[in-house]
């Protein structure tokens, strides 16, 4: 955020300045713009502020890869309880972001790590699906006992493997 230019001065970063000096830029001539600045600051820190507890949420949390049963060349992720719910939480997080209309000056950084929220996102949800298509086969076809019905499906009873007893 700039100064505004109707102000009769200059400030620089980390310069010193008093009430005397604010008063003599004819700040109190300007109240109800300064008012709508400071309102318009304040809601750019707020978003800030949320933004920094997203990235800060992320920072000290783990992702966990383990090794499928006892696959070589087949890596999972772990228990995805907390990664899930921090996640959730960016989601609701960023979209506030986002539809702020004080976003501005800091909607390219908010843009970035929603793409990458949703990148990972995507990552999980494949996890999943990699996951469940290791999982329900093998206990399906690994198991010594296959039962079909052969009212709902007959055209299949001949394929697999059928024990009695």
């Amino acid at each position: 955020m700039t100064f505004p230019s109707y102000l009769n001065c200059r400030f620089s970063p980390g310069e010193p300045f008093c009430l005397d000096t604010l008063e003599a830029c004819g700040v109190l001539e300007h109240e109800e713009e300064l008012s709508e600045l400071a309102a318009q600051a304040s809601a750019e820190a707020a978003l800030e502020g949320l933004l920094n507890k997203v990235v800060n949420a992320w920072q000290d949390l783990e992702l966990v890869v383990i090794q499928h049963r006892d696959s070589s060349d087949s890596l999972v992720l772990g228990v995805l309880d907390e990664i899930q719910q921090v996640l959730d939480d960016s989601f609701i997080h960023m979209n506030s972001i986002l539809s702020s209309r004080h976003v501005g000056p800091i909607k390219i950084r908010v843009q970035a790590w929603h793409k990458s929220l949703n990148l990972f996102a995507s990552t999980i949800v494949s996890n999943f699906r990699y996951v469940f298509n290791l999982r329900v086969p093998a206990y399906i076809f690994l198991s010594n006992r296959i039962m079909i019905d052969d009212k709902r499906c007959p055209a299949h009873k001949n394929n697999f493997y059928w024990e009695t007893g």
